[in-house]
């Protein structure tokens, strides 16, 4: 079990969350390639899916670093990586850098897709037993957008994994947020568990009747509807980007800052919210809302046995009730 922090990262033991200084990413990378001193990850795949702590894939993993390289692990052979794999075969000694972000579908573990941000343009690779080397590029212009973004002038600024199983994505859709030089920003839908490669799912203009979008940072995919809450400052926003019947909800001004929002899918189907938020005051809190049936509104009601104060500033949270 991994620790991601804002300035490192530490493996602690799963029965008593203690670790060693020496319990670093650092330690358990062999390659034959430079790397910095304070190398960590920031992001792992694959993560938690049942609220026991089990996850899709046992046999590989594969992890994102600060410095936006890429390295993968067979577990059969124990946590240990090589040479980073975000590279290409015509170019394989040229590493580019990564969005800090793993796109995969939480039910499966055997592709995994990242955005390479000096080309820009999305990449994927294996995550069976035996991890890819290196990464290949998506190359089809087809559909609601192209894989490669130079010619659109956008980049990623947000990802994330769902059950949403719409149009036959049995195994659940990966959303990205993509902003242009203008600063409009974009959504697609795709799923990553294509037969033969990621398949693209749909493309949603975020419209100017989202309110105070573009000052945000903070966001969450519905699986159940076509929702992407976020949040500014104390407020929490959902657009509903159905298409022809866009519409923008003021869903609740909590009074402290927003510090995350969770659909979560790991307890459910992705149709309950959680809310962290923060203040000098009352410290962190997590609060966990149902979100009502209703189509045409934004509704959220609170479960009053979820509720946990005192908390440093909660930036993500996952499930993990087992005693392994």
């Amino acid at each position: 079990m991994w620790f991601l922090g804002g300035e490192g990262s530490y493996y602690v033991n799963t029965k008593t969350f203690e670790a060693k200084q020496s319990n670093t990413f650092k330690n358990m990378v062999f390659t034959t390639f430079n790397l910095p001193l304070d190398i960590y990850p920031v992001d792992i795949a694959p993560k938690s899916f049942s609220a026991a702590g089990s996850t899709t894939g046992t046999y590989s993993r594969v992890m994102i670093t600060n410095n936006g390289y890429l390295f993968s692990a067979s577990l059969m052979n124990g946590d240990l990586y090589g040479n980073p794999v975000n590279r290409v075969s015509s170019k394989p000694l040229e590493p580019f850098k990564l969005f800090p972000y793993i796109m995969y579908t939480p039910v499966r573990w055997d592709k995994y897709m990242v955005f390479d941000t000096e080309n820009r343009r999305f990449m994927y690779g294996s995550g069976g037993s035996v991890p890819a080397n290196m990464l290949t590029p998506l190359t089809d212009a087809g559909g609601p957008f192209p894989w490669n973004q130079m010619g659109t002038g956008r980049t990623l600024h947000y990802a994330e994994n769902t059950r949403n199983y719409d149009d036959g994505s049995t195994m659940g859709n990966s959303f990205a947020i993509m902003k242009d030089s203008a600063n409009q920003s974009h959504i697609y839908k795709f799923y990553v568990a294509g037969a033969f490669s990621p398949v693209k799912r749909g493309y949603y203009k975020i419209l100017p009747i989202a309110e105070n979008f573009n000052q945000a940072n903070i966001y969450a995919f519905s699986s159940t509807r076509k929702l992407l809450y976020y949040a500014v400052g104390s407020k929490l926003y959902a657009y509903d980007y159905n298409p022809g019947l866009e519409k923008n909800y003021l869903v609740q001004d909590f009074g402290e800052e927003i510090t995350m929002l969770n659909a979560d899918i790991q307890q459910s189907n992705g149709s309950q919210l959680y809310v962290a938020t923060y203040s000098k005051e009352n410290k962190g809190t997590i609060r966990k809302f149902n979100v009502g049936p209703d189509l045409n509104n934004v509704t959220l009601t609170a479960d009053e046995s979820v509720l946990w104060k005192g908390l440093i500033k909660v930036k993500a949270m996952d499930w993990r009730n087992s005693t392994m």
